[in-house]
């Protein structure tokens, strides 16, 4: 974050979130985890035959954002 203008008062001042970087850099490898977890455990229903319990399209869709997670972060 950058202040547009010279700091004239007090309110104006720009503060920096040191930590910012690192949440997002966590949460990008968690979310890489979770979708791995979650198309797991569709895996496990379609096997045991209960695939009823989530919509086929949310599992399409999750699984194809874990495809584009591990072409994104790890062969690019």
């Amino acid at each position: 974050m950058e202040a547009q203008k010279p700091v004239t008062r007090e309110i104006d001042r720009v503060v920096a979130v040191s930590y910012f970087k690192d949440i997002i850099i966590t949460l990008g490898v968690a979310a890489i985890i979770i979708n791995m977890l979650l198309c797991t455990v569709y895996a496990v229903l379609i096997v045991i035959g209960k695939q009823k319990l989530l919509p086929k399209w949310l599992a399409i869709v999750n699984c194809l954002f874990l495809i584009l997670q591990f072409l994104y972060f790890f062969y690019r």
